[in-house]
């Protein structure tokens, strides 16, 4: 793997936290990384076991998981 690269948060449609993605060095513009699609740089939040988290409005949410939820 590269030596310049840095690990961002992967989400997914609806915004929430799937795991980590690998962003590379931009070889054009040295000290600027190639986010992938989908993802944001953001540190990887530690989430209560209980929860699951949503990138929303610049901040984490923590939310029940939807098998939690009473119906």
């Amino acid at each position: 793997m590269p030596e310049n690269y840095k690990i961002v948060c992967q989400l997914d449609a609806e915004g929430y936290l799937v795991g980590e993605a690998v962003a590379f060095e931009n070889p054009i513009r040295p000290g600027r990384f190639l986010i992938p699609g989908g993802a944001i740089d953001q540190p990887i939040p530690e989430v209560p076991d209980d929860k699951r988290a949503r990138w929303s409005a610049g901040a984490w949410l923590f939310e029940e998981h939807p098998e939690q939820l009473a119906i």
